[in-house]
């Protein structure tokens, strides 16, 4: 997944002492030019614009994922506070540790551990974040791929894009008191949508993906695909930006 957004808007300036009834014209068709409704990619670069220049970002994160196959019904649901600093350090707590995955890097060491289980793993950390978002162990601590991750990329949009095939416009929608642009993307491997907030801070609020197209490449028939569900929702809430954050937050310590 990746995404971006190339919006243009034509203004026309009329600069004239002197104008008749048909000169004020321009101005009307300016105004509809601004109202024009949004589009899915110029949307997305508001987000990529919005995210790229941060230092800093704190949310609280939810996530839930549905499985329904071949009789097996399942629903996994996990809380987390998350948290990204520029250039290499990340931090995933879960709020309850039986749920998935703590990940840690200080910056110097990429750490991952599962408190079920009492183990954890440590590698030499990357030196950016392009690099530390697209580890096979941050990928699967995160229990799924989205924009969660790409939006921290160097460069947003591309990441966010890149295999998109298809993008909509859904219009506008509430997600809980803020209003959001509900944008929807198709590629090969799984559908997603993204809402994004309406105003001068476009922050992520919501991401589903359907990845019943991941089941089908997995060589199923369409008997078997006909009631399969396979999705994953994902909440971002609290965000918090560019704000100090001190050492300890990005502190390892092993599973007892």
């Amino acid at each position: 997944m990746r995404l971006v957004v190339l919006a243009t808007l034509g203004l026309a300036l009329v600069a004239c002492n002197h104008q008749s009834p048909l000169a004020a014209a321009p101005p009307a068709k300016k105004a509809a030019a601004k109202d024009k409704p949004a589009d899915a990619k110029s949307v997305l670069k508001q987000l990529a614009n919005f995210y790229r220049p941060k230092k800093t970002s704190q949310f609280d994160f939810e996530q839930k994922i549905s499985i329904n196959f071949n009789g097996l019904k399942n629903n996994v649901e996990s809380q987390a506070k998350i948290a990204v600093e520029r250039p290499n350090r990340f931090v995933m707590r879960q709020i309850d540790p039986q749920s998935g995955a703590d990940v840690v890097c200080d910056g110097e060491q990429l750490s991952m551990s599962l408190a079920p289980l009492k183990q954890y793993t440590q590698s030499a950390a990357p030196e950016t974040l392009d690099e530390l978002l697209t580890n096979p162990l941050i990928a699967g601590g995160m229990g799924g791929r989205g924009p969660l991750l790409d939006v921290f990329a160097d460069d947003p949009y591309k990441t966010l894009m890149e295999g998109v095939t298809k993008d909509e416009y859904a219009g506008r929608e509430k997600i809980g008191d803020v209003e959001a642009h509900h944008l929807k993307f198709e590629q090969d491997q799984f559908d997603w949508e993204l809402w994004v907030a309406v105003g001068d801070q476009p922050r992520m609020l919501k991401a589903a993906f359907d990845m019943r197209k991941t089941l089908a490449a997995g060589g199923l028939n369409e008997d078997q695909l006909k009631d399969a569900e396979m999705s994953i929702l994902q909440n971002y809430k609290n965000w918090q930006f560019d704000k100090t954050l001190p050492d300890d937050a990005f502190a390892f310590e092993p599973p007892e």
